[in-house]
């Protein structure tokens, strides 16, 4: 299945314009459910290269009304040349900042280096002095236990949430991405998770689960009997719906959980930003 209206979306999320900007090619962390894998997934050309972040740059620069900027939306961008180089370029414009990570910050390298929180430190200095805008980091954690499976070369969750906390103590905005939100998750996995995090993040994030070929084969010999339906990102602007699996009792759940903990949880970023704006009026 070729996937269409893929390449940048500009779309409107609760009263907020909203710049959403796509990769061309996979990272290399081996998530199975990422469709930017997948057999027919066309390419964008964006975010996955120092040029793709310039050409963002430049293609902002004749866009009207945007408020948040999503320079990183199925990519990682801590993975690009001189990221921090460009992201303090896109901060000139004083708008909403909102990136996401599976990554720890810190390099993974003893001594423990936290390089990246600091530089993220400045670009988020900058847009505050510029229009008071702000950087929002969304860390994935899918879940706790044999992330291994569908996230192969990701750093591990207890790496994740480190970094969570480090963000968290540098006085960043960050929410949890417990996307794509997965069905066969049980409860008290996503109890742990949300207890753990609760006190470092503003709010939690939650999706479908994509039904890419490697996410279907895995599904299909683990999760048989799995409900299939269709869904149409708003990012795809009218493209070809994707096949999903139904995770809404799921996001329900972590939602309920979420609460206890007086966390808001969203499906969409540009609402999530407008929570941490408003923690900060």
């Amino acid at each position: 299945m070729r996937l269409e209206g893929m390449k940048k979306s500009i779309v409107v999320q609760d009263g907020s314009k909203v710049y959403a900007s796509m990769g061309n090619k996979p990272c290399n962390l081996g998530c199975i459910y990422c469709f930017v894998n997948a057999e027919g997934y066309p390419g964008a050309g964006r975010v996955d290269t120092q040029e793709g972040l310039q050409q963002l740059i430049f293609e902002i620069e004749k866009e009207e009304n945007i408020k948040i900027i999503l320079p990183s939306h199925d990519v990682e961008l801590f993975l690009v040349k001189n990221w921090s180089e460009e992201l303090m370029k896109l901060a000139e414009f004083g708008l909403f900042i909102v990136i996401s990570t599976k990554l720890s910050l810190d390099r993974g390298v003893p001594p423990r280096n936290w390089e990246r929180i600091d530089q993220l430190k400045r670009i988020d200095a900058r847009l505050k002095s510029n229009n008071n805008a702000l950087l929002q980091i969304a860390v994935s954690i899918t879940r706790l236990t044999d992330w291994k499976e569908i996230e192969q070369f990701t750093s591990s969750p207890e790496e994740r949430i480190t970094t969570v906390q480090r963000l968290s103590e540098a006085g960043l905005a960050v929410n949890i991405a417990i996307r794509p939100t997965l069905p066969f998750v049980p409860r008290e996995e996503f109890e742990e998770l949300i207890a753990r995090t609760a006190p470092y993040c503003e709010s939690y994030l939650t999706s479908p689960l994509y039904l890419t070929p490697k996410m279907k084969s895995y599904m299909d010999k683990r999760y048989p009997g799995y409900e299939v339906e269709l869904f149409r990102p708003a990012f795809m602007q009218g493209g070809t719906e994707i096949e999903t699996v139904n995770t809404r009792k799921t996001m329900d759940m972590v939602k309920e959980i979420a609460a206890k903990y007086n966390r808001s949880c969203f499906t969409r970023s540009g609402p999530a930003i407008e929570h941490a704006i408003s923690l900060r009026s």
